[in-house]
């Protein structure tokens, strides 16, 4: 209950850093100069950041005197990498905001479609979407996970809505927890002084082959009326897909309504709203009597939760089976509200958000077309909120100091499941009685309650030296979901360093370590109460690993630039999930997981607007103590993740004019555990075959406003080599694609 008052304590601090501040005296003038400019960003795909200018007031022989200073001094290199969206001509099939991070180093992307939600599509440093911190402004974007759904809802954050993303690959600063691949956060558009709109309509053809249509239009305005600043945009995407039965229809809205109570104090409310219509990917290889050979070749993919007791399916042919035209609706509603304050001498946001989602399941027969076999109402999210508050002020003592601190709560269960109807021909009675699955079942408001404190420092201590230390407290708790489950309750100190130091112009080195830790999911949680109970299991606790990272990076005058990081992680207790233990799977802690891997990273400004850069990833892991999966016995690795990973590009951008790019994405073998991970023996691995995906777009002005305003016409060909790679096993994506397209900006 204690934590449940931070939000009235942050408010309250907030507002006495407001008084604090009107009272403070006015700073010499040059102390406007005293900070650096923000950090050069760095071009979509750009590979290598750019080094930000040095604090060049740091001076460790002058006497100790402080003094309230601007805050906004940007952390020393690595600094994250920003991707605005202005900066990515493509026409992503996705068009949501993962694609934006398809060639960056350190990510890989595990898509089975380009439209209709998957969960884990993302993967940083080999820590999937649950291990990595996914934000929306700054504030925590995870769901609860549940009944089959997904810890991250990308479908619901179109390109149309995001202004810039920014990504921090690993060890963290203290600022962010509950994190072991790194952090990923969008900045929505914000209104405008003056009134803007942009609107673009695009369309084509999904491979050479299938000839499916896939189409999007958007639409978007902000401005301004005395005090107030407001935005709205509105979307749709409708795409018949490539896989069978794997369309896909969606809507989205949002709009922001931002009042400046002062020339420093602002209080915005926002909200997006995303209804989200998709086939579920029907079983399509030869050995089923309902192959259908006009449609590719792969797995099926169930959208909705809980799994189904049907009687027939792989390796149990018969007509009892899902089919065509099963679908999921879903609908999705978050909310937002937010106050920032900020002068030069002190900076503060206090936020508060709302999530709530619900979802209709349909499923058809495989043996009789339209006959309606199951219809199920769930609510994935319920009335899931959170709050947060990040203070920041900068002060002089000893050299230059940019100090943050502030803390975050959040509370995550999820709502009923309804079953409407069923076929009871259809589905599995064991022992004559009706599977849970098959009964409604009734929610928790919330289940886990996760609170993080932090302050961190970022201590320009000379021109050639910075530090940042910094501690992170965090408490996490859950309450059983049934009754008889076991509670959860820990408290975890996170220490987090980095050193910096600028041995020539135009120089960094950078040493960087966390302590980090990441806690059950509610799916872990409960399964982990409600699965396989092997005898002597320890009870569940939260992953813990040590993150070592170093890098260095040089810009050269001859507008070259290059990056290079190692990184070492050492996971203990990390949370496997084995599917096929009675009654559904199996929770529990292995012992150890290792992963390290190098990043390098290199761009060069050519003559003529022309640029090349180009990135290679390479990434190894171990693990040790997985006692209960039947697949340790054939690799100690974490088999989905590559060892190899390139991208290259070159860009040509002239003003006011042709802008163009040729991308190339190679991604090394890949393996995939099949079979029964409950019985010795029963599991082996499919290989993933490399891949090269080579990619072309353009833009050409056809019109230009005197003042501001354009209307650009827009040309994509997507995987020029027209291969069916595939990103995640059994799924293959489509090959060559077609796409064009009209932008305006008035």
């Amino acid at each position: 209950m204690a934590w449940k008052m931070l939000p009235l304590a942050a408010t309250l601090g907030l507002l006495s850093g407001i008084a604090a501040s009107a009272s403070a005296p006015e700073p010499d003038a040059p102390a406007e100069e005293e900070n650096p400019p923000p950090a050069a960003e760095t071009p979509a795909g750009a590979g290598g950041e750019v080094d930000p200018p040095r604090d060049e007031t740091a001076e460790g022989t002058e006497p100790i005197e402080i003094v309230i200073t601007a805050p906004k001094a940007e952390p020393t290199p690595g600094a994250p990498l920003v991707i605005r969206t202005e900066d990515v001509p493509h026409i992503r099939l996705s068009t949501t905001a993962d694609g934006l991070l398809e060639n960056t180093a350190g990510v890989d992307l595990s898509r089975r479609r380009f439209a209709g939600n998957e969960n884990s599509r993302l993967t940083l440093r080999g820590f999937d979407e649950s291990r990595s911190r996914i934000l929306l402004n700054g504030r925590n974007l995870h769901g609860a996970g549940v009944f089959g759904g997904y810890y991250v809802d990308w479908d619901s954050l179109s390109v149309t809505d995001i202004e810039s993303l920014t990504l921090i690959r690993g060890a963290a600063p203290a600022k962010y927890g509950n994190t072991l691949g790194g952090v990923v956060d969008l900045e929505t558009r914000q209104g405008s002084e003056e009134p803007e709109t942009q609107v673009s309509l695009e369309g084509g053809l999904i491979d050479e082959d299938a000839r499916e249509e896939t189409w999007n239009g958007r639409m978007s305005h902000s401005g301004s009326s005395g005090p107030l600043r407001y935005t709205f945009s509105a979307g749709h995407d409708d795409t018949d897909g490539y896989l069978r039965n794997a369309f896909s229809e969606r809507d989205t809205f949002s709009a922001g309504l931002t009042w400046q109570i002062t020339e420093d104090l602002d209080l915005t409310l926002s909200g997006r709203y995303t209804r989200n219509e998709s086939g579920m990917i029907v079983y399509n290889r030869p050995d089923s009597p309902y192959y259908d050979p006009d449609e590719p070749d792969s797995l099926s993919g169930d959208l909705g939760g809980p799994g189904l007791p049907f009687k027939n399916g792989p390796g149990a042919w018969g007509p009892f089976y899902p089919g065509d035209d099963s679908r999921w609706k879903d609908r999705r509603l978050n909310l937002d509200l937010a106050l920032s304050y900020e002068t030069d001498y002190f900076g503060a946001t206090v936020r508060a958000y709302f999530m709530d989602q619900d979802r209709k399941d349909r499923f058809y027969s495989i043996s009789r077309p339209g006959h309606l076999v199951f219809l199920r109402e769930s609510e994935p999210e319920k009335n899931n909120w959170g709050w947060s508050t990040d203070l920041e002020h900068g002060l002089d003592a000893l050299g230059h100091h940019t100090i943050e601190y502030g803390a975050s709560g959040t509370y995550l269960g999820y709502g009923d499941i309804d079953v409407e109807y069923f076929d009871p021909q259809y589905f599995v009675f064991p022992g004559g009685n009706l599977h849970p699955n098959l009964q409604d079942t009734q929610g928790k408001a919330t289940i886990t309650q996760w609170h993080g404190a932090y302050l961190q420092d970022t201590w320009a201590v000379t021109e050639t030296l910075t530090l940042e230390p910094g501690i992170r407290f965090d408490s996490f708790t859950a309450d059983g979901a049934q009754p008889g489950h076991i509670g959860m309750d820990e408290d975890r100190w996170s220490p987090r360093f980095a050193v910096t130091v600028y041995p020539w112009e135009e120089a960094h080195l950078t040493g960087r370590y966390g302590r980090a830790y990441r806690f059950p999911t509610i799916p872990e949680y409960y399964w982990w109460n409600a699965g396989f109970q092997p005898p002597a299991r320890p009870d569940l606790t939260s992953e813990k690993a040590h993150q070592w990272e170093l890098e260095w990076g040089q810009a050269f005058p001859s507008e070259t630039t290059v990056t290079v990081r190692g990184y070492y992680y050492n996971v203990r207790d990390y949370i496997r999930t084995v599917f096929g233990y009675r009654p559904s799977r199996v929770v529990y802690n292995v012992d150890q997981v290792r992963l390290g891997g190098v990043e390098v990273e290199v761009s060069q400004e050519l003559p003529h607007d022309f640029r090349v850069w180009a990135n290679y990833t390479f990434q190894r892991s171990r693990k040790e103590g997985d006692t209960l999966d039947s697949s340790a016995d054939l690799s100690d690795e974490l088999v989905e993740l590559p060892h190899h990973k390139a991208n290259l590009g070159i860009g040509y951008r002239k003003k006011d004019g042709l802008e163009a790019d040729l991308t190339m994405r190679y991604v090394s073998a890949r393996r995939a555990v099949r079979g029964d991970l409950t019985q010795p023996g029963g599991s082996y691995l499919r290989g993933m075959d490399p891949f090269i995906d080579l990619d072309f777009t353009a833009s050409l002005p056809l019109w230009k406003g005197k003042e501001k305003g354009e209307a650009r016409w827009i040309l994509t060909l997507d995987n020029l080599l027209d291969r069916h790679y595939e990103e995640e096993y059994g799924f293959p994506l489509p090959g060559l694609t077609v796409m064009t397209g009209l932008k305006a900006t008035f």
